[in-house]
């Protein structure tokens, strides 16, 4: 029998690991466990012989190391596809570009980002569900205008579907603090290009391509994290600002009629009861300018205290850590897969279907994790590297020492190409 965590085993993960319960996660591809703790679960299995250990063990550092090398080329790929969109580049550019080769770049930059968000199993939102949130807020965000005009492209990423829980007061409640369920987003990421506007802020431009990660954003309040926004102010706000603005107005007519008066009859009184209606008009206008700007302010920091602990990463840094999760992401899939055909399936082999139903009720009964797990990438995986032979429908698994092997081979093919691109450099 294999081995299942202990509860003290449990916590002694991450904290970043330590997952929701099942029944608040919609169930995704992605597999929020660590390659170390992975590893670690594998290896405890009381059925495996000591010299079975070393060679598995031996397996996912050779994997791990296959796997970051191919990564390592795509980095270096995508750096050089954003290095003319990079908004914080602080290197020299050596090569005047044409417009039309600026765009093509940016839509080759556009594509391949996205194809390594799918990697990491981050889903693309509609263009109709980003816009359909603009204007709407949850009891913790800000009633936004979103102008989308402002976007020559706009993409959001979205990444671990949640029912997540937050605290508030409400008058209904007599302001006691209460828990209310919140469906949330564990990661989003925002990828956009600007085009000129008259909302368009003067630190953007419309030649760069913009990346901002985020953690924990309800779905109600996506529209916060776009640029060219403008809070919608409350009608206790707007009230504020008009009410002083119109009792003003109301006494400074009535101020201006008795100054008619007092022209009419030709006193210095009536002089002076002019000056006042001017001033006082002025004034109020003044005030009212003033609180509406003060209004405006407030509603900013408050989105700035908003989002300020839930940016993980912007631009070129999303591009880093997007690449180090999908990274991560392919390892889990393929030594899963490789594990428990080698050590649950029959000689004669599984079907695609029997893994996956495998690898799924393995998660659900070691780390209490349910998931959609991926069993057709898994395994293209497997078959690449050499890991797996596929008869008919069946699915094969090499031994662990031919397993050794084809992984020392892909090692030195592999190293070989990454040679031959630099000397191309």
């Amino acid at each position: 029998m294999s081995t299942k965590l202990t509860a003290h085993d449990k916590k002694d993960l991450p904290a970043e690991d330590k997952l929701p319960d099942a029944t608040r996660r919609r169930r995704e591809h992605f597999l929020p466990i660590r390659k170390p703790d992975l590893v670690r679960l594998i290896l405890s299995d009381e059925r495996l012989a000591t010299n079975e250990i070393a060679d598995l063990n031996s397996i996912c550092h050779r994997l791990d190391a296959l796997i970051h090398l191919r990564f390592h080329r795509l980095l270096s790929q995508l750096k050089a596809a954003y290095a003319p969109c990079d908004p914080d580049a602080d290197t020299r550019n050596l090569t005047d570009w044409s417009e039309v080769e600026r765009v093509q770049m940016r839509e080759h930059f556009f594509d391949s980002f996205g194809e390594l968000a799918r990697n990491a199993n981050y889903l693309l939102l509609a263009q109709e569900q980003i816009e359909s949130l603009a204007g709407i807020a949850s009891d913790w965000g800000l009633r936004l205008d979103v102008d989308f005009s402002i976007f020559a492209r706009l993409e959001v990423y979205a990444r671990g579907d949640i029912m997540g829980q937050k605290s508030r007061r409400n008058w209904r409640n007599w302001f006691r603090v209460e828990q209310v369920d919140v469906p949330t987003h564990e990661r989003l990421i925002v990828c956009f290009h600007l085009c000129d506007h008259p909302r368009m802020d003067e630190t953007c431009n419309s030649q760069s391509i913009y990346l901002k990660m985020f953690k924990n954003i309800p779905k109600l309040d996506v529209d916060m994290l776009l640029p060219g926004t403008r809070a919608k102010m409350t009608l206790f706000d707007k009230g504020k600002i008009w009410f002083p603005t119109l009792s003003g107005l109301v006494l400074a007519f009535v101020r201006f009629a008795k100054a008619v008066t007092f022209i009419v009859s030709g006193t210095l009184w009536g002089f002076f009861g002019f000056l006042a209606i001017i001033g006082g008009t002025i004034g109020y206008g003044i005030k009212s300018f003033f609180g509406y700007l003060q209004t405006q302010n407030k509603y900013q920091l408050n989105l700035t205290r908003n989002l300020y602990f839930q940016n993980l990463d912007n631009n070129a840094g999303v591009v880093h850590r997007l690449l180090d999760e999908a990274e991560s992401q392919e390892f889990r899939e393929a030594i899963l897969a490789y594990y428990l055909l080698w050590r649950n399936a029959p000689k004669e082999g599984w079907t695609l279907q029997q893994l996956d139903e495998d690898a799924e009720a393995y998660l659900l009964e070691k780390i209490d994790l349910d998931v959609d797990f991926e069993a057709d990438d898994a395994v293209r995986k497997l078959l690449q590297i050499g890991l797996a032979e596929q008869c008919h429908d069946q699915l094969i698994p090499v031994t662990l020492s031919t397993a050794l092997e084809r992984l020392a081979e892909c090692w030195q093919f592999e190293w070989t190409i990454r040679g031959e691109d630099a000397d191309e450099r």
